[in-house]
């Protein structure tokens, strides 16, 4: 049954099934009537490159098969727009099987794209799809990125129904599960990047996407975001206000210091009362307000909005 699916994928790729909702719900209908029957994974066509899906309902790649496209098209589209100019670097701190990572890396193989990925399930199939599409132009971590250089808890969501969520896991303060818990090790940006050769005008974006420890992550990047003016992306949620180490004051004091806004991705410019105020109006079974943009007000120039 695999066999005949992966035909009606390779009939149908997503280059194609992704331009309108009909196509989609034709794809997603096809899906159903096989979808008990699968295994996987299977290659979905992007048409400048290659994914693997997986049908399992604990699998995040299973989006691609039942959404009839890559999670996140519009903030991948916008990145993949700032990252099309020469001398870029793209950082993808949270990287998991490569969401952002692949689509970025083959628009553009001058880019060059550094990615970052502790959990061993993700890290394998990460690798697995740099792999199927022959990119030479990513450097892949199996790392954890902080505010510090130590060994952290990590809890792999694998294959529990949370991974539909987080795609792979979250840092933790201990180890409650030896199942799914173990020691990673976390580097910061900023000691990452001390020895490598970047050239002072390098056209730097970073996303951040670690459930709850972004901001941390980012504090980790101050030397480097005062170097190369970069433009981040990072997800605003319930799981960063919770952050044990999360404070309004602190956040707004690291903006200030750095000379850093906030903006939506429409670059309408928020307060962090304000995102707290939308975070506040979410419902229980909801935990995102969505990404936004931290970066230099004067950057939101280079950022041309996907249509």
């Amino acid at each position: 049954m695999d066999f005949l699916f992966q035909t009606i994928c390779n009939a149908f790729p997503h280059y194609i099934v992704g331009k309108n909702k009909m196509f989609k719900k034709i794809f997603y209908l096809i899906f159903c009537l096989f979808k008990i029957f699968l295994t996987g994974p299977f290659k979905i066509n992007f048409k400048n490159y290659k994914f693997y899906s997986y049908p399992q309902k604990s699998e995040y790649s299973r989006y691609l098969l039942t959404r009839g496209e890559m999670p996140d098209p519009y903030e991948i589209n916008l990145l993949k727009c700032v990252a099309s100019e020469n001398n870029s670097i793209f950082l993808d701190c949270g990287a998991n099987a490569g969401f952002y990572t692949i689509p970025i890396a083959a628009s553009n193989k001058n880019c060059q794209v550094i990615s970052f990925e502790p959990s061993n399930i993700e890290y394998k199939k990460l690798k697995k799809n740099i792999n199927l599409n022959l990119l030479k132009n990513v450097t892949i971590n199996k790392l954890a990125v902080s505010n510090k250089s130590k060994d952290l808890i990590f809890r792999e969501e694998g294959k529990t129904v949370m991974s539909l969520a987080s795609g792979g896991g979250h840092i933790i303060n201990k180890i409650t599960n030896k199942k799914l818990d173990y020691v990673v090790k976390a580097t910061t940006i900023d000691k990452y990047l001390k020895n490598k050769k970047i050239k002072k005008n390098a056209n730097m974006i970073m996303k951040f996407d670690l459930e709850g420890h972004d901001l941390i992550a980012i504090y980790g990047a101050e030397k480097t975001i005062k170097k190369y003016n970069p433009i981040i992306l990072f997800e605003f949620s319930k799981m960063i206000i919770d952050h044990p180490h999360y404070k309004k004051e602190i956040f707004q004091s690291f903006l200030k210091k750095n000379n850093l806004i906030i903006a939506d991705l429409r670059k309408k410019i928020h307060s962090i009362a304000q995102l707290h105020t939308h975070i506040s109006k979410l419902g229980p079974n909801h935990d995102t307000i969505g990404n936004f943009i931290l970066t230099k007000k004067n950057n939101l120039k280079k950022i041309k909005l996907p249509k």
